[in-house]
């Protein structure tokens, strides 16, 4: 059966920036738009996720990591005590509490005193915290100075996630003078640490020639070694690298291997891959059921394609049982959901689809859609 491929967005950041292989696969997809309507799932193609330094959360919550890693956590009263000894790292873990109301009233106010005591006696991982404050405007407004100057303070000590930061700041040019070289600079020092989020951004650099020559070889070693750290986005890449052949041999059953570690982590792309591996049989025994399965992980997360393909099941009775209104519900969806070429796509399936259906089905379909969105939008909020 035909694959169709996805066109690469070249200004969405989840999405390779306009490279040889997006181009590759335009041509591929020109190729083949005229099997659109009848073609297998789609894939997934390689994305630069951006996967901005490990931070703080939207709600103001600090990463799992970050809030584990202690020795005081345990008792806040120790750490009121030693923090107003001033012990920087109760302070910190302090601040912490403040900033995700863990044990203490929620305020932003008393994380940024207690991120600031620990950043003023020079510790590495409060001036991170402080100019992460300061760069994303919680607590106190917005100020990119403040924030280049405490990240570079935690950079100089080594701390990689500040490393990191300043890398992100310097290749998207975020209140900063946009420098790939010196972005590259900063995820080296990252990468050389061993940390997989500077390893991962490294392999981006190469893979697109960002402040490096393109190098698809280089890149993969950096994936590789962030992906075997379990860092999601790599094990993607790395997984596209395998089942295109770019930087190392064309290999489906390790494409797989590293989209499925990734699919476990809840990445929708890979999830949706793995899911075409399973209904075209590419790297793995064919199952249109774990197709299906998949499929509906990515499409239950808001993953166009996914749904998408969730829907070609349905409307071909693949794995499930052929239904016309599920199938015209993940169509318009997946249309909604998109922009571009793909919106189109997907709308031209949808509505042939339509016209074989009666107008109570049309109705329920387009209920299903409506209880879907205000259910998805619930979990978002």
């Amino acid at each position: 059966m035909t694959v169709a491929f996805r066109i690469p967005n070249c200004d969405r950041t989840r999405t390779r920036s306009c490279s040889r292989t997006a181009r590759r696969l335009l041509a591929i997809f020109v190729a083949m738009s005229a099997v659109v309507a009848g073609s297998a799932p789609a894939f997934a193609s390689q994305r630069d996720a951006q996967h901005n330094p490990k931070q703080e959360t939207p709600d103001g919550a600090p990463t799992a990591q970050e809030a584990t890693t202690t020795e005081f956590d345990t008792d806040l009263s120790l750490e009121q005590e030693l923090a107003e000894a001033g012990n920087p790292r109760a302070q910190l873990l302090l601040a912490m509490r403040y900033a995700t109301g863990d044990g203490v009233p929620r305020s932003d106010a008393e994380a940024m005193r207690w991120y600031r005591k620990a950043a003023e006696q020079g510790y590495a991982e409060g001036q991170y915290h402080l100019g992460l404050r300061y760069l994303l405007g919680k607590g106190i407004p917005t100020n990119h100075a403040q924030a280049l100057q405490w990240l570079n303070l935690a950079a100089i000590q080594r701390y990689p996630s500040a490393q990191n930061a300043l890398g992100v700041l310097y290749r998207n040019g975020n209140g900063v003078t946009r420098d790939y070289s010196v972005a590259v600079a900063w995820f080296q020092k990252a990468a050389g640490q061993g940390d997989a989020i500077g390893q991962y951004n490294l392999g981006l650099m190469y893979d697109n020639g960002h402040g490096v020559a393109h190098d698809s070889v280089e890149a993969v070693k950096w994936y590789r070694r962030a992906a075997q750290q379990g860092h999601a986005a790599a094990q993607y890449n790395l997984g596209v690298a395998f089942r295109e052949g770019t930087g190392v041999p064309q290999d489906q059953t390790e494409a797989v291997k590293w989209f499925r570690l990734a699919a476990e982590q809840a990445d929708s792309d890979a999830q949706t891959n793995l899911g075409s591996a399973y209904y075209t049989g590419t790297g793995v025994a064919k199952d249109y059921y774990e197709a299906v399965r998949w499929y509906r992980r990515a499409a239950e997360q808001g993953n166009p394609l996914a749904q998408f393909n969730l829907g070609l099941t349905y409307r071909n009775g693949d794995g499930v049982q052929h239904d016309p209104v599920e199938a015209y519900k993940w169509f318009n969806l997946a249309s909604v959901r998109s922009s571009g070429a793909h919106q189109n796509q997907y709308a031209n399936v949808r509505d042939q689809l339509a016209k074989q259906m009666t107008p109570a089905q049309a109705a329920e379909a387009q209920q299903r859609v409506h209880e879907w969105m205000q259910s998805f939008d619930k979990t978002k909020n």
